[in-house]
């Protein structure tokens, strides 16, 4: 007995110390195992970290932006592990760091990491991570190793003591359940035995494999917590990161910044309904309450405001989250959203620049499913979306000055040129493809914009624009190239005609009166029509010989259509080069003024002049004023040429009185162009001091038509009245002005129109209507002239009905400066026949 005791002894001795072995062996391995794995899990982690930075980063980094890397290096921050972050660009310059660097690296374990952006490397990120937790770990798990192998260790020697022979069988089971748990299966339980030590033994090691389990679930379950924070964060990040990208990338509009928003939000916040209301500050009774329906498609509906509950965030501007349970209480459109079973509505205001856009709005069929999580992944995303529909109104707004005009908001030159160039080349690709232009001129807009302002000029572009736009295909382009000239591109045409049935329906459209401010306004307009690819193969050409076809019409009568075909004298062509000439005509000096006599048949004297202007060419000889005049008021250079005239007047009148003869009056015709000018009076008042004639001596003569803007008319008068200077009507007779302005008018004269004077001997109501005009003038003290006297009949005539003043050829046509003076005595001397008694 005491042999196999002895044996028993030594071999459970030699066991014991095999399995104090073994144990120091494995808890050594696995204190090794479990701490490599937590440095290398940190170490993964924060590589995990970096690169997801890196990610979110690197297009920034390629393109040195580095102001807006610095929120995403802050999500690091937030991480309790993470000490610092920086961030260094290829040269290894630190170009952003948040936190401090610690003074005791072993506190730290620091990881660096490349950024790359499409393989390219563009910098690189050291982040360091917090150890002391793990250094926690290591050491609890070393005391745990530690005590549970001294306990084995006390067990086996006792147990070598009292154990027999029979316990090799049990610690055969402790040896296989050591060998499993180094194996890895930390789930290995030991049955119990009778005997105590063994029994020990086999609660100590199940104890121990328990301890070690839970130490592992413990620790995986942290790494689980916190790699799903991170990858939540992260997930934001991409969603945030897809919706900025989407418009710094593609320039989308409104709908498509919308779309994509929404879209990503449903991936992150998984909602039943999702939508974004839009609100103007020209319309603010009604909202734009955009949708996502089936994670692509829009659908857009406008409410009335007061039916939402998101007015009330345009004062507040607060996130609101409100439950739905009954239909008491709510607003209209709640209703329909309890009907569709939404139970919880969250709504974030979506405001930029101090400024509210609208609301995000979102809807569960669950109650109470926002809580704060939501509330700050929300404020989060519409604070994203408010950047990027404020982006992309910026972008329209940019697009809109470059390519529209801001006037009628039609397409201008610049997109007209390009949308034809575009049609051209696929034009090219098809050679059976034809397209046509229309250029649209209104008649007579000069007319109204001169006699009634820019304002009322304007208000008529504009709703010719509307009435092209609203009778015209969705398919033509219909552009504004500037002042009254409208552009319609009919890109794709299988027949001539379909341009000419577009003519005329443009044409219809003016059949009826413009009616604008108080004014009803008969419009009409010339069209000229150019044919894609036989009248031109570029913009600039098929636009110039449309320009051409227009011009025609012009000149036939207008109101009407016409199609380009080539002509060797063509209208428009000999238009721009009396232009050009009368530009030059400025510089070299060649307008000269003329004088035509007024006679005052009462008296039989001469009572004064009126100054006319003249052309004489180099090459185009003298040139009649019916036919550079028109031109001159169209292009703006009857300015400069009337103050020439007036200037060049009196000047004359000046040095005719220090010859010698007598202080006679010369009048001076006034364009609507001079007339509307802002500086006119003190024009006027600048040549008097100039030329040292006297106010008294300048008669300024306007026509009735510059008079349909009253109040301004008086007003400007009346400061020509201040100088001195005498206001006469022209033309009267023949404008649209009623006679109950001329009370209020202060003028001095009214010139009957010739066209009255020439029939007075053969039209009695001719007759009768210079006698009544010369009648009602006497009543208002108003002087009288007759215009256009050419035969002794009609002086006769005239002198009989008092008419004291009269110019015409029968007296004289006009002459030069030169002429006067040599015909001056003759002149006085027939007029004295005509003094009455």
């Amino acid at each position: 007995m005491k042999w196999f005791n002895s044996i028993a002894f030594r071999f459970w001795l030699t066991m014991n110390i095999l399995i104090l072995t073994a144990v120091l062996c494995i808890s050594s391995f696995y204190l090794w195992k479990e701490s490599s794995q937590l440095e290398e899990s940190l170490k993964n982690e924060a590589i995990s970290m970096a690169n997801t930075l890196g990610s979110a980063i690197g297009l920034s980094m390629l393109k040195e932006n580095y102001a807006e890397i610095s929120p995403l290096a802050y999500s690091l921050i937030d991480q309790p592990d993470v000490k610092y972050v920086k961030i260094r660009n290829v040269e290894g310059r630190v170009i952003n760091q948040k936190g401090e660097t610690l003074d005791d690296p072993k506190k730290v374990m620091v990881t660096t990491v490349p950024i790359f952006y499409f393989q390219k490397e563009v910098g690189e990120i050291e982040i360091a991570v917090n150890t002391i937790k793990v250094e926690e770990q290591k050491e609890h798990v070393l005391r745990t190793t530690v005590i549970t192998s001294i306990i084995i260790s006390v067990i086996s020697l006792l147990l070598s003591f009292w154990i027999s022979g029979k316990l090799t069988l049990p610690l055969k089971k402790v040896v296989e359940a050591t060998k499993q748990v180094t194996k890895g299966n930390r789930n290995v339980t030991v049955p119990e035995e009778q005997l105590t030590e063994i029994n020990e033994l086999v609660t100590s090691f199940n104890h121990m494999s328990r301890t070690i389990e839970n130490f592992e679930d413990q620790l995986v379950n942290e790494i689980n917590i916190a790699t799903k924070s991170l990858s939540d964060k992260v997930s934001i990040l991409e969603a945030l990161s897809n919706i900025a990208r989407s418009v710094m990338e593609n320039n989308p509009s409104k709908k498509e910044v919308i779309r994509v928003s929404l879209k990503e939000i449903l991936q992150y916040i998984p909602a039943d309904k999702i939508s974004i209301a839009l609100w103007e500050e020209d319309n603010e009774e009604e909202i734009l309450i955009v949708s996502l329906v089936n994670q692509q498609f829009l659908k857009e509906e406008i409410i009335p405001l007061a039916d939402t509950p998101i007015h009330l965030m345009i004062e507040n501007r607060q996130l609101m989250i409100r439950n739905h349970t009954t239909e008491e209480g709510i607003y209209p459109q709640e209703q329909v959203l309890l009907k569709e079973g939404i139970a919880t509505t969250m709504m974030a205001p979506l405001i930029t620049k101090d400024k509210v856009l609208g609301s995000l709005n979102l809807g569960s069929v669950s109650p109470n499913f926002f809580d704060r999580i939501h509330e700050e992944e929300i404020m989060m995303f519409a604070h994203q979306i408010a950047m990027a529909l404020d982006r992309a109104s910026l972008y329209m707004s940019l697009r809109r000055a470059a390519y529209y005009d801001h006037l009628t908001g039609l397409a201008n030159s610049r997109l007209l040129r390009e949308r034809i160039d575009e049609v051209i080349r696929h034009s090219e690709e098809d050679p059976n493809k034809k397209f046509a232009i229309l250029f649209l001129d209104l008649d007579r807009f000069k007319n109204i914009n001169d006699t009634l302002g820019h304002e009322v000029g304007d208000m008529v572009l504009k709703a010719t624009s509307q009435l092209l736009i609203g009778n015209l295909s969705y398919k033509y382009l219909i552009s504004r190239l500037g002042g009254d000239e409208f552009i319609i591109l009919i890109p794709d045409i299988s027949y001539e005609g379909e341009a000419i049935d577009c003519a005329k329906t443009i044409l219809s459209l003016f059949n009826r009166p413009l009616r604008v401010k108080d004014y009803e306004l008969h419009i009409t307009g010339s069209i000229g029509i150019s044919m894609y690819p036989a009248d031109g193969k570029d913009a600039d050409t098929l636009i110039k010989r449309a320009d051409t076809a227009m011009y025609r019409v012009k000149d036939q009568g207008k109101n009407n259509f016409a199609i380009y075909a080539p002509l060797t004298s063509d209208p428009s062509y000999e238009k721009l080069a009396l232009e050009n000439d009368l530009r030059k005509a400025l510089q070299k000096g060649e307008f000269i003024v003329h004088y035509q006599p007024k006679i005052n048949i009462v008296e039989g004297t001469l009572s004064g002049f009126e100054a006319l202007v003249r052309w004489k060419n180099s090459t185009r000889g003298l040139v009649s004023p019916g036919t550079f005049i028109p031109v001159a008021e169209e292009t703006g250079l009857i300015v400069p040429i009337g103050a020439f005239v007036m200037k060049e007047a009196a000047r004359q009148m000046v040095a005719w009185r220090q010859a010698g003869l007598p202080e006679v009056p010369i009048a001076v015709n006034l364009s609507t162009r001079q007339f509307l000018q802002s500086n006119l009076v003190q024009s006027v008042e600048s040549i008097l001091k100039e030329t040292g004639l006297p106010p008294h001596l300048l008669e300024l003569e306007i026509t009735e038509s510059m008079t349909i803007d009253l109040e301004r008319s008086i007003e400007i008068l009346a400061k020509l009245k201040k100088l001195g200077v005498k206001i006469s009507i022209d033309d009267f007779g023949t404008g649209y002005s009623s006679l109950h302005y001329l009370q209020q008018l202060p003028i001095d004269r009214l010139k009957i129109d010739q066209s009255f004077v020439q029939n007075i001997t053969v039209n009695e109501n001719h007759a009768i209507l210079v006698a009544t005009i010369i009648n009602m003038a006497k009543n208002l003290q108003l002087s009288v002239t007759a215009e256009g006297v050419e035969t002794e009949k009609q002086a006769t005539y005239l002198q009989k009905q008092k008419c004291e003043e009269v110019q015409g050829y029968f007296f004289s046509r006009p002459l030069s400066a030169e002429e006067i003076e040599g015909k001056y005595r003759e002149l006085i001397e027939d007029v004295k026949n005509w003094k009455i008694g």
